[in-house]
């Protein structure tokens, strides 16, 4: 038995490789097709996916290899869990816990005239 060259041996890994990658996504699609006609079937909306455990891959990929917290939780703190000190009047989305970097609206703000009293939540 002849022993293939380094050479060989990666352009069949590579081969391999990609044959692999082909077999996931076709499995993948299957899978997704599966999925989405059993949630048409039932109309299950994402809010009670989310609410039975379901985390999108995107959100998985993101925590993947990320420490966990004190008490268990792998969810990063968001800012919402901090109590909103500064708010936009124009636009209620843009609120300011008044720790970290300040928000570029507050800075904008500020460069054109305002004060930061006048964000601030009573």
């Amino acid at each position: 038995m002849k022993e293939s060259s380094y050479a060989e041996l990666k352009a069949e890994l590579e081969a391999l490789q990609k044959r692999t990658e082909q077999a996931r996504l076709a499995e993948i699609q299957a899978v997704a097709q599966r999925a989405a006609a059993m949630l048409n079937e039932y109309q299950v909306s994402l809010a009670e996916l989310r609410a039975a455990g379901y985390r999108p891959a995107d959100d998985l990929a993101k925590r993947v290899g990320r420490p966990r917290r004190a008490g268990g939780s792998a969810e990063p703190k968001t800012s919402s869990a901090r109590e909103v000190k500064f708010r936009d009047p124009s636009n209620e989305g843009n609120t300011w816990s008044g720790r970290g970097a300040r928000p570029k609206w507050i800075r904008e703000a500020l460069a054109a005239g305002r004060t930061l009293e006048s964000f601030r939540v009573a």
